[in-house]
Order: C-alpha cells, then structure tokens, then sequence
C-alpha cells in the first residue's frame, strides 16, 4: 500500500514554493494541480526491482491500483485528491527548475522540464536529499504525460479511462 502511495505521491505532488522558484516550477505545479483535477486518468509506474511495475486508474476521488496482478479499489472522501496534493505539497521542496526542450509523444507536444524535489517528508525514499526529475507537460491543457526520477518512470493516460473492476 505504501508503494502505491509513493507512486501516486510522485504524480500529485505540487510544491508551495514554485512561483519563487520562476516560471519553470510554477508549470510544473499547475501540472500537478491539473491531473489532480482531472475527471479521470491511468497511471503505469515501473519500478527497478518490481517485476510488472504497478498500475493506477483514477475515476474522481476512487482509486483503482493493481498490484502483484490483483486490483484494489481505494475509495477517498469527496475532495480527496485535491486533499492529497495540498497535504504533499507541505511535505516536499523543490528547486532548480529549468525547461529542456520539447518532445511530441503520440501526436502531443509536450514541455519537459527538470527539477530537483525531495521526497515527501516521513514517505520511502525520505534522506532530505533532493533528487533529480523529468517531467513531461502538455502544451495546450498543462497536464503531465510523463515522469522520470531515480530509475521511476510513470506514464499517464487521460483519454478512455474505465474502472477495472466494480
């Protein structure tokens, strides 16, 4: 459950500090700020050492994540989402943001940008050291498709999204 928070942590973290830190933090925290406010989205994670990697659909405040093969469905209080970026925001830093280039992926331009961000305070992989990341972001609706960090890869999908189980 823990690993399933982390990577869903990887994906709605938003940071406080962004706008100091210039234009380039401040897109990558309107990006969180969008997928976490998307009706719905999919989220595939590999993991070194995870045989599989793990999977996440998200339809409003349900999580869905699949594990070892198997789905669990996580129901949130209404407004959870939102909840869980804003608690994870007072959690982390972030600095060093700077745009890279631009990549289309699958007919979409996207932005990518990278950044230095520390874990989550109190969350696995918490040393206080902050550590690189990539993060790829739509030019036209802001939300992220892609993100990098320490051997991480997540890939978000927003288009014909459907719970995997009841």
């Amino acid at each position: 459950m823990m690993m399933i928070v982390r990577s869903l942590g990887f994906l709605l973290l938003g940071v406080s500090a962004a706008a100091a830190q210039g234009n380039s933090c401040a897109m990558v925290q309107e990006s969180f700020t969008a997928v976490a406010t998307a009706p719905a989205y999919r989220q595939s994670t590999k993991v070194p050492g995870m045989p599989g990697g793990m999977e996440a659909i998200v339809i409003g405040d349900v999580i869905y994540a699949r594990m070892d093969n198997k789905w669990n469905k996580i129901p949130l209080k209404a407004g959870g989402r939102k909840g869980m970026v804003e608690q994870l925001m007072s959690l982390t830093n972030m600095s060093n943001c700077r745009e890279i280039g631009t990549e289309d992926i699958n007919g979409r331009k996207l932005t990518v940008i990278e950044y230095m961000m520390t874990a989550p305070k109190g969350m696995p992989g918490d040393d206080g050291k902050p550590k690189k990341h990539s993060l790829w972001i739509s030019q036209d609706n802001k939300r992220p498709y892609r993100l990098v960090s320490e051997g991480v890869e997540v890939d978000i999908q927003y288009e014909n999204i459907a719970a995997p189980i009841p």
